[in-house]
């Protein structure tokens, strides 16, 4: 070529610059030439003269054997003839290389003669040709095999080794996997293991330790097998877990010895490999089910036993994709009893003779989550029933909850759930009129008779046909056979309506969840109906307000003129003057009075709340009463000048009815008991520091009392008006408020029948429980009576103490230079108080906690104690 263009082959860039092809006609094609450019030499095709095609012949086509002889067919070149060989190639040296690695180039191919024969490939590689024996012991004769072994195994263990016969040996293992006796293998009943009693034992043309290792595997499987058909025959106790757990195993071990006989009975004898094979998916499942039975065996209780068996069967569900399918209908089969109880205590079934068989959840560990929301469904469903039996409305369902193993069946599941909650809720209203009338025009002996007809938990013994026959499609066999059919089998589980999905515990919560939070909303609902439109709570809420926290203002007055006005007659004055009697409690030198004088005091201080419109029914629900104290808090009170002297007063709150107690629980009672005590004190506290003030007012000029007198008047009396008026307002007041309007949309939802409103605002009897705990433990807090406030709980004690004691002195003893001290040491101990006070409310993160900084505003408005003037 005149010019050559020059590139880079992996390169783009010059795809522009190529030029037109110079052709030389002299030139012939040599192709490319690859090094490190690529470089396109001449194409040309060479001049020819224009010459017609001849026609094809049609014996060009035909083979004609007398042309090519039969023997030069299969010779491709010969050793003798190197031009033959060489032929197409380039150059000598090339056709020296590639001779040499010529494939072809073999004894074999170089001096195969003629032969006038058939061509094949045996022929080809020379079939009749010497050959040398193998190498490999493997591949001698199976007799061969055998001696070599059997001669090593005498000169070891100086005995014969014994080789069993094929059928007989394929025979005895077959019955070996599904635990069953034969010529070669014995159950030992005491080891609980099958035995071998030939010592020395082999199978043909296998080593010794291959079938030792094989009959290791397979007597392992027949073990289990045997010790589970061991356990499914005995009857142990009256557990219905134990029995559904026993009749599942029973169902398997059928399905694999049936499984087993399918595998095996064809005509042919199954190979070694093949019994490997079928040992290990056998014993994948028959281990877990062996364990389950050391379990159901080792258990003390129903709880327990079903509580291990599902953790396991979950535990073996992860970690083997085959099985999962029966380890899921295992699962569900084992919790078939403890859900239908379950339904039955949840009334979406007819339920058992007694309703209190089974008070215990028996899913309790299983569902911890759950625990709280079953106890209280049940507790509410209880109540309805012994109370007011008509107020669920009856439904059809009438089949217990069962397992789901699938996500689209969850769709299904949550339909049901939503028709049953519909059905309720449209009931409701209809029952409760039933109610009305039936309450009204009906007698006890006539109700007994007619109310079971809308008695959800009435069992039904006369069942319809319809339902009869309904009863037997549903209890058709399970499919468990099928299941472990497929799950056995050599290939892969590829069936997707065999699958389960779901692991059996997530299955058990799906299941059930549903169908509890349903019936936990309709009896929630049913009994706040009750609780706010029958008995009125509210009310009852109200009256412990007005008079344990001294919400009631003229009650409030009066119990503290009757307690501490010294201008009161005495109880025994009473009858004879007829006005109203007090205890005096700072005149008196004996203390405490006598029950009769302090019931004659305290009788007619409750009748007054009758103006403030509560109900006379509520009101006979309180009441004064003596605490039960210890020896220890007697001495206390026994002291007049003490602020415990008062402890043994106690005011009672009996409810009138024990639906009521669902609320007003006991440990809310003892909390209002110890703000009354508290409040006590304060109210005492404020008695004597007003009647202080009082003093200074009246008292007459011309004998004018000392400064430091004054001034101790004004500082006790600011400091218990300051925590009396926090206590009232801002510990006790705004929890209440909070509270009781929350209970005002509660109470207005459910007399309009709202029911969603109603759920969503106080969801259940047990929220508006923990609410009013709540409630009342945050007063508690905000008073310092919490036990984590003991010290500065002390600190307010022996501050009053202190101020109660100063008090009790004169005019003129309280300005002597001794009180005068004891003055000092009151200002000392309010400045070291409000100081914790400081402390606590900086430090908190407690609303409740915060709002002491108004305390500490009210006290000591313009820092006067924590600038240490004193």
């Amino acid at each position: 070529m005149s010019s050559e263009i020059a590139m880079d082959p992996f390169s783009s860039k010059n795809l522009l610059r190529i030029g037109d092809l110079h052709v030389v006609e002299d030139d012939i094609w040599l192709g490319f030439n690859l090094n490190s450019n690529l470089r396109s030499v001449s194409l040309q095709l060479a001049k020819a003269d224009d010459i017609a095609i001849p026609p094809i012949e049609s014996d060009i086509l035909r083979l004609r054997l007398e042309d090519t002889p039969l023997e030069r067919i299969g010779a491709t070149y010969s050793a003798s003839d190197p031009e033959a060989a060489n032929s197409g190639r380039g150059s000598d040296e090339t056709n020296e290389d590639v001779l040499d690695e010529d494939i072809w180039n073999n004894p074999i191919a170089l001096e195969s003669t003629t032969r006038h024969e058939l061509l094949s490939w045996d022929s080809f590689e020379g079939y009749n040709e010497e050959r040398h024996a193998s190498k490999y012991l493997s591949e001698a004769a199976p007799e061969v095999y055998d001696a070599i072994w059997d001669r090593l195994w005498q000169s070891e263990h100086g005995q014969n080794l014994k080789f069993a016969r094929t059928d007989h040996f394929h025979h005895a293992l077959t019955n070996l996997l599904i635990g069953r006796n034969s010529s070669l293998f014995r159950w030992n009943q005491e080891t609980a293991t099958f035995e071998l009693p030939v010592e020395g034992f082999s199978f043909t043309n296998y080593s010794p330790a291959f079938t030792q290792t094989l009959l290791t595997r397979l007597r392992e499987c027949g073990s289990c097998f045997r010790n589970i058909k061991d356990f499914c025959g005995v009857t142990k106790g009256t557990n219905p877990t134990l029995f559904a757990f026993q009749g599942s195993a029973k169902q398997i071990l059928h399905a694999i010895e049936r499984h087993s006989f399918e595998q095996h009975a064809a005509l042919r004898l199954p190979t070694i490999l093949e019994l490997v094979d079928s040992a290990n998916r056998y014993v994948e499942l028959l281990r877990t089910l062996r364990n389950l039975v050391g379990i159901a065996a080792s258990s003390e209780n129903e709880m327990d036993c079903l509580t291990q068996c599902i953790e396991l069967i979950d535990a073996a569900w992860l970690s083997s994709v085959r099985l999962r399918p029966v380890l899921s209908t295992l699962a569900s089969q084992i919790l078939t009893p403890t859900l239908r109880i379950t339904s039955q205590q949840l009334g979406l079934c007819t339920r058992q003779a007694d309703w209190r068989l089974s008070s215990e959840w028996a899913l309790s560990k299983l569902m911890p989550t759950y625990h709280g929301v079953f106890t209280e469904t049940i507790e509410c469903l209880t109540i309805i029933r012994e109370h007011s039996p008509w107020v669920i409305s009856h439904h059809n369902r009438n089949t217990p909850v069962k397992m789901i193993q699938k996500w689209h069946e969850l769709i299904d599941l949550q339909c049901e759930a939503d028709d049953l909650e519909c059905t309720s809720r449209s009931g409701l209203s209809l029952t409760e009129d039933r109610t009305h009338t039936a309450t009204t025009t009906m007698s006890p002996s006539q109700a007994d008779v007619d109310i079971p007809d809308l008695n959800p938990f009435k069992l039904d013994l006369a069942l319809p046909m319809v339902q009869s026959s309904s009863l037997l499609v549903r209890t058709q066999p399970n499919s468990i056979n099928d299941l472990i059919s497929t799950s056995l089998s050599s290939g892969h589980v590829n069936h997707a309506d065999q699958i389960a999905e779901i692991s059996p515990s997530r299955a058990l919560d799906l299941s059930l969840s549903p169908f509890l939070a349903v019936q936990h909303r309709i009896s929630s609902y049913a009994l706040m109906r009750m609780l706010f439109l029958q008995h009125d709570v509210v009310a009852h809420l109200d009256l412990l307000h007005s008079y344990h926290l001294l919400g009631n203002g003229s009650f409030a007055i009066r119990l503290s003129r009757a307690l501490f006005d010294a201008d009161e007659n005495s109880a025994e004055g009473r009858r004879k003057t007829g006005l109203t009697a007090g205890l005096r409690v700072e005149d008196r030198d004996v203390w405490p009075p006598a029950s009769s004088e302090l019931r004659l005091v305290l009788m007619g201080l409750l009748a007054v709340s009758s103006s403030h419109g509560i109900q006379k029914n509520v009101l006979e629900c309180i009441s004064f009463a003596i605490r039960d104290l210890t020896d220890e808090e007697l001495e206390l009170c026994r002291d007049v000048h003490s602020i415990h002297a008062l402890d043994f007063l106690r005011l009672v709150y009996a409810p009138s009815n024990a639906l009521l107690e669902l609320i007003i629980t006991s440990s809310v009672l003892d909390k209002y008991d110890r703000i009354f005590r508290f409040l006590l004190v304060l109210l005492r506290m404020h008695a004597l520091s007003q009647n202080l003030v009082i003093g200074v007012i009246r008292h007459p000029s011309a004998t004018r009392q000392s400064v430091e007198y004054h001034r101790f008047c004004t500082e006790i009396h600011h400091l218990v008006t300051s925590l009396l008026d926090f206590a009232l307002r801002e510990a006790i007041g705004t929890p209440w408020l909070r509270f009781t309007k929350h209970l005002g949309r509660v109470a207005t939802c459910l007399r309009e029948g709202r029911y969603e409103d109603t759920i969503r605002l106080a969801g259940s009897v047990a929220q508006i429980r923990q609410m009013l705990e709540e409630c009342v433990d945050e007063m508690l807090r905000t008073l310092l009576l919490k036990k984590k406030q003991s010290k500065v709980y002390d600190g307010l004690c022996r501050l009053l103490t202190l101020g109660l004691e100063l008090t009790s002195h004169t005019p003129v003893e309280l300005s002597s230079k001794q009180n005068t001290t004891s003055t000092k040491n009151f200002r000392v101990l309010l400045a070291s108080w409000l100081s914790q006070l400081r402390d606590v409310s900086k430090n908190a993160r407690d609303p409740a906690l915060q709002r002491l900084e108004i305390l500490i505003l009210k006290v000591d408005m313009f820092d006067y104690y924590e600038q240490g003037i004193i």
